[in-house]
């Protein structure tokens, strides 16, 4: 028995929801790694809640999560299993979920709960004006502040002192062609090309002509250079799987629990869009379901009144809550710069 959650992002079907299917008999919904429905949002719990197969059905159990699991608009008490009908509407923190029993349809690919917390993750940094693009940046040494965006996946790109390396580097002991790279998904892989001088990768020396996974945070030694690996939107999934369960306020609870969307129509699959895996390339499309926000300096300030504040969507919460991550994060850099 398959089934099928929709991440009701935008509650008026103006943008394209991801959907995700799954089968097992217990799936269990929250923020943290270990989940198949892994949903980055600290108002959802670790492990906030669970569907359990039962014969030919499932049933829905809240998992002692802070903000409540909410079915037809009724909070279920912690650990009492409720069955659930062929299309139920589920809200778990501030994210509306709708449920889709479908005995017939073909279950996402193993990795597909990563990969779909990344891309909840890289569509609200996008709403933020700062698109998740996975880059190299050369922190320190000759070269020290260049940067190659890697926007295109599956190409190898050269780094060395050759002029036609998509990095380029002064340092003079790298090799004219040093290194190889490749992003597959949000992994990057190194591939030393015989340099003279070799490659460090966390001061451990790279063999000749082995590809090894250069991972987010990781750094590169070539010569005196440092580069490191930056990946946002993996980053941010870190930050959010680590942070505290956030309690909502009860006016917001009484919000969201108003914004109860309806079902889509299963026969026009083309209203929602089933899982694909983050995409890092520009302009993916308007019904892309990584389609990018309107930015905060494209918006005309309104002031909203307690009727049009409750057409506020769930995912725009997410959007402010990684907000506050990034201006925290950066703060803190700076108090580390200046103090050192």
């Amino acid at each position: 028995m398959a089934i099928t959650v929709v991440v009701r992002w935008d509650l008026h079907g103006s943008e394209s929801p991801l959907a995700l299917t799954l089968e097992g008999p217990r799936l269990v919904i929250g923020r943290s790694e270990g989940c198949e429905i892994r949903l980055p949002d600290p108002s959802i719990s670790a492990r906030h809640a669970s569907l359990r197969q039962r014969g030919s059905s499932y049933v829905l159990l809240d998992e002692g999560s802070v903000n409540g699991t909410f079915l037809d608009g009724v909070r279920l008490p912690p650990h009492v299993a409720k069955e659930i009908a062929a299309v139920e509407m589920v809200r778990v923190g501030r994210l509306w979920l709708e449920v889709r029993l479908e005995p017939l349809a073909t279950p996402s690919p193993p990795q597909a709960s990563r990969d779909f917390a990344l891309a909840l993750v890289h569509r609200a940094l996008e709403g933020l004006g700062n698109p998740p693009t996975p880059r190299i940046l050369v922190r320190s040494g000759p070269d020290q502040g260049k940067a190659l965006e890697l926007v295109v996946a599956n190409t190898p790109l050269l780094l060395g002192r050759g002029h036609d390396c998509a990095l380029a580097l002064e340092e003079r002991d790298a090799s004219r062609n040093h290194v190889q790279i490749m992003r597959r998904g949000d992994t990057l892989w190194l591939r030393d090309l015989g340099s003279k001088n070799g490659s460090y990768l966390n001061n451990e020396r790279l063999h000749s002509g082995q590809e090894v996974a250069w991972r987010a945070g990781q750094e590169v030694k070539i010569g005196t250079d440092v580069l490191v690996y930056e990946n946002p939107a993996l980053e941010m999934l870190a930050d959010l799987d680590r942070c505290a369960d956030e309690a909502i306020p009860t006016d917001e609870a009484q919000a969201l629990s108003e914004l109860a969307p309806a079902p889509l129509d299963a026969n026009h699959p083309s209203e929602h869009t089933t899982f694909q895996p983050p995409r890092y390339e520009s302009n993916p499309g308007a019904t892309s379901p990584l389609a990018p926000r309107p930015r905060a300096n494209d918006i005309t300030p309104v002031d909203l009144t307690s009727a049009q504040k409750n057409q506020l969507r769930p995912g725009d919460f997410l959007i402010v809550t990684v907000a506050v991550v990034v201006f925290a994060l950066s703060a803190f850099g700076l108090w580390i710069l200046f103090r050192g």
